[in-house]
Order: C-alpha cells, then sequence, then structure tokens
C-alpha cells in the first residue's frame, strides 16, 4: 500500500482538485482560483529555501505549491497532515517566512543596484520590492478530530490587554474527515470528504453513496485501512456500503487462511516435534542397548576373570594340599624310619641274630642301625 503523503501529492497533482480546495474553503464553492492557470512550482520553490536556509527536509513540508494570478501572483501551498501537529502555526508562519525570505533574495539578486542609496544597500532589495502572497492551508485527513491550535494566539497565554500588541498568525485547516459544513466544488475532492466522514464516523458500512473506485482506495490509505485499499476497484464506481462488505470479506477470507495457515504450522510443528522425539527416542534406546552391551561385555570380563581367580586358587589349594600330603608322608615315613632305626639299633644292642633282625626289617635299616651303633660306642663316654 502507497504511504499516505505519496498517494495524496499524486491526487493533489490534478490541478482541479488544488484549486477546489481553496475555492471550497475561503469562497464557499465560487471559482475564484481557475485551475487552468495554476502553475507548479514546487520544485525551484522547495530548493531555493533548501539552499537559502540550509533546513534540512523543506522539501517535504512544500511539495504542493502551486502560483497563480488573480491579476497579481499568489502562491497556494498545501500542508498535508496525517497526524495532529500541536505547533503547526509556528511551522505554517515559518515557511511562509521562509518563501517571503527566498524571494526577497532573488529579486536583490536580480535588481540593478548601480543606482541603490544606503538604506536600499542595508535592505539588499530596492524601494517599493513587492513580494507574492504566500496562501497555506492545512490539509488534515486524520482519524481523529482536529484539536490543536488554529492561530499563534492559541499557543500563547496572554493578557487581553496585550494581546492587540501580539502579532497574530491564523492557521487554515481543513479538517477534511470530520468538518460537516464543508463542501467542495469538485467530485473527486467531495467524495473523498465524504468517505473519510464516514469512515471515521462508522457509518460506511451503511452508506449507499455511489464513491470512484480510486477514490475509495484513496481513502483506505489515508485511513490506514489496507484491506479497504485492496477491495476498492480502481475501475468504475461502487457504493461505499458495498466496498465495506467486499473489504469485510476480504478480511473474513484472510482470517480463514491465516487460521488455516497457523493450524498448518502447528500441526507442521507437532510432527517435528513427534519426529524429533522419535529420533532422540531411538538414539536413547541404541545408547542403552551400546550400554547394555558393553555392561554385559564386562561382566563377561569380570567373570571371566573371577574364574581365572578362581581357577588359580584352586591350583594353589591343590599344590598346597600336595605339598603337605608330601611333607605328612616324609614325616610319617621319617618317623616310622626312625622308630624302625631305634627298634634296630636296640635289638642290635641286645645282640639279636642278624638273620632274626632282617626278617623283620630292609637291609638298608639294619645298616643304617648298625652304623649308628658303631658311632655311640666310638664316641667317648663323660665321666
Amino acid at each position: 500500500m502507497p504511504r499516505p503523503d505519496e498517494a495524496l501529492k499524486e491526487f493533489l497533482g490534478d490541478d482541479k482538485v488544488y484549486a477546489a480546495i481553496f475555492n471550497g474553503y475561503f469562497f464557499n464553492g465560487k471559482n475564484v482560483i481557475d485551475s487552468e492557470n495554476l502553475e507548479r512550482a514546487d520544485t525551484a520553490y522547495a530548493k531555493s529555501v533548501t539552499a537559502n536556509t540550509k533546513i534540512e527536509k523543506i522539501n517535504k513540508y512544500r511539495d504542493n505549491v502551486r502560483r497563480t494570478s488573480l491579476g497579481y501572483f499568489v502562491i497556494l501551498a498545501i500542508e498535508d497532515q496525517d497526524k495532529i501537529h500541536y505547533a503547526m502555526p509556528i511551522r505554517k508562519m515559518l515557511y511562509d517566512v521562509l518563501g517571503y525570505s527566498t524571494e526577497v533574495t532573488a529579486l536583490g539578486n536580480i535588481q540593478d543596484n548601480r543606482n541603490w542609496t544606503v538604506d536600499e544597500k542595508l535592505s539588499k532589495v530596492a524601494k517599493g520590492t513587492k513580494v507574492t502572497p504566500i496562501v497555506t492551508v492545512v490539509l488534515y485527513t486524520g482519524e481523529a478530530k482536529w484539536d490543536g491550535p488554529r492561530t499563534l494566539h492559541d499557543m500563547m497565554d496572554i493578557s487581553e490587554e496585550l494581546r492587540p500588541f501580539v502579532p497574530d498568525y491564523p492557521l487554515y485547516v481543513i479538517d477534511i474527515g470530520h468538518d460537516e459544513n464543508l463542501t467542495f466544488p469538485n467530485d473527486a475532492l467531495e467524495e473523498l470528504r465524504v468517505t473519510l466522514s464516514a469512515i471515521y464516523a462508522d457509518t460506511a458500512d451503511q452508506n449507499e453513496t455511489e464513491i470512484d473506485g480510486s477514490i475509495m482506495a484513496l481513502a483506505g490509505i489515508l485511513a490506514g485501512d489496507y484491506k479497504l485499499y485492496k477491495a476498492a476497484n480502481y475501475d468504475g464506481r461502487q457504493r461505499m456500503c458495498k466496498v465495506l462488505e467486499a473489504r469485510d470479506e476480504r478480511i473474513r477470507r484472510e482470517y480463514e487462511e491465516e487460521k488455516q495457515r497457523m493450524c498448518k504450522v502447528l500441526q507442521e510443528r507437532d510432527e517435528r516435534i513427534r519426529r524429533e522425539y522419535e529420533e532422540k527416542q531411538k538414539v536413547l534406546e541404541e545408547r542403552g542397548e551400546k550400554i547394555r552391551l558393553e555392561y554385559e561385555e564386562k561382566q563377561k570380563v569380570l567373570e571371566e576373570r573371577g574364574e581365572k581367580i578362581r581357577r588359580k586358587k584352586e591350583e594353589k589349594k591343590k599344590v598346597l594340599e600336595e605339598r603337605g600330603e608330601k611333607i605328612i608322608r616324609k614325616t610319617e615315613e621319617e618317623t616310622a624310619k626312625k622308630k624302625e632305626l631305634e627298634a634296630v639299633k636296640n635289638m642290635i644292642s641286645f645282640e639279636v641274630p642278624e638273620e632274626k633282625i632282617l626278617s623283620k626289617y630292609s637291609k638298608s635299616i639294619y645298616d643304617e642301625a648298625l652304623k649308628l651303633v658303631e658311632q655311640e660306642n666310638s664316641e667317648p663316654k663323660e665321666m
């Protein structure tokens, strides 16, 4: 949708509409300002103001400027506003003064100053120089009724005694969406007034007035109603209420489409969440299975290690048992041998015949016992 200031500038590009604004507001519809005599002054005026004052964005506020002749030249300027400006009298006065200052400078530059007096040189302009009158109106298109100041005095707290001596500066505000006593001698402009008034009064859906489609679209732009702008048919005339019905139907369709789109978005979101959950669940299951397998492998290793330790313990136990049995057997054998040796020694000492001893004991035992006896007999006895 175009910006309101751009759309309104294009609308005011029609000189008939431009002239009708001044004729309707100042002259009760009388054709004082002839649209055929209007000359565009936007660019030259705006550039000269910008160059001489070095104030930024001057061009923005002086887009809508025309010059006409009423036996003398007059500059007609329109300031379009979609919001209430509570310092508008000062702003209007500033730009009007800038316009006069610019023209005085321009006139002084083209005048022959060779014979100027001292006062003329000080003024930088010849005596008797006339400037072009500037008439500025504020075309306000906002939804709220204009409640801002309409004169410079409205912005001041001054006594009634002092008021006559303080110069006032009037502000000409055309509140096109709320001024019921205003009419314009131009069909397009009047239809825009009627449409905005109905929209701001919430009666447009009951209004049977036929309006040009382009005016309905412009009203949608100025009212900030995108749906109305889209519903308006630029070709032909339409009843205002039907356009509002089309707008409401468009709103309903777009609502349903948005509802379906959001449902689809939510379904896709839920499906995505479900898939992500399943994928995470699968990852967790795989991780759990991996942990289980690793646990079982570790458990198996521990069991094998335990079994190996158990076998080693059993083997050590067996070795110890065998070693113990061997020691026991050896001890028993040694004990038995000692007993046999002692018995044989005694038998030898009592001179038992060798044949009788060998019949009962082994030859090795007999020989060892005999040797021991001989050793004992050979050792000197203590006294």
